[in-house]
């Protein structure tokens, strides 16, 4: 049985407040003044802590990043969607708006690709399950996919989150090269030619 919010010892509770504000101050600094430019000793005077009770919580400002785009996807990017399949698109369309949202509101803040290198190129590789189980990247994939079938749309020959788990793959691999400049890559392009594989992919065989 799940232990609620209201049910941690008192002390859990003020470290979860005070780990959320850290997070919500990161959030405010990277979004006004970009990621590159925002330091620690700002982070933690927004959240009205010590710099030493900052670095208890997170240890470098790369570490600030998984918290920081998991409240995006919370907070903007699953809600926006979510509205966005209230206007019937077909499900190609809503992984499109999926894709390109994750480009506007987390990789359109300034600086933030050198925090995304990072976490790629560290000892332990930014994989894809990381995003996809702590962020909701393969919820939102899942609600595509499962909005597809009731449209007729995608296949239904294995679980809608193994497919999501397959196309969160591909996406990744097209992310991993945009970000870390692999090669030169337009993002828009190569999300227009995933999308024409994952059609290939998805569709049902009527």
């Amino acid at each position: 049985m799940a232990v609620t919010y209201n049910e941690l010892p008192l002390r859990e509770r003020n470290r979860q407040r005070t780990k959320q504000r850290l997070i919500a101050s990161a959030l405010e600094l990277f979004f006004r003044q970009g990621y590159g430019s925002t330091t620690m000793d700002e982070i933690a005077e927004l959240a009205e802590v010590s710099r030493a009770t900052l670095f208890n919580y997170f240890p470098t400002k790369g570490s600030l990043f998984l918290p920081f785009a998991t409240e995006i996807f919370v907070t903007r990017i699953q809600p926006e969607l979510t509205e966005y399949l209230s206007r019937s698109p077909s499900a190609i369309e809503a992984l499109r708006f999926f894709f390109m949202n994750i480009q506007s509101e987390l990789l359109a803040v300034s600086g933030i690709e050198q925090a995304l290198k990072e976490e790629f190129l560290r000892p332990k590789a930014f994989a894809p399950e990381s995003l996809s189980d702590d962020m909701g990247f393969l919820n939102c994939l899942t609600e595509i996919l499962t909005y597809g079938r009731e449209r007729g749309e995608v296949r239904f020959d294995m679980p809608a989150e193994a497919l999501g788990r397959f196309i969160g793959a591909l996406y990744f691999s097209v992310f991993y090269t945009v970000i870390v400049q692999v090669e030169v890559t337009d993002y828009l392009v190569e999300i227009d030619r995933l999308l024409s594989f994952i059609h290939t992919g998805i569709q049902t065989s009527n």
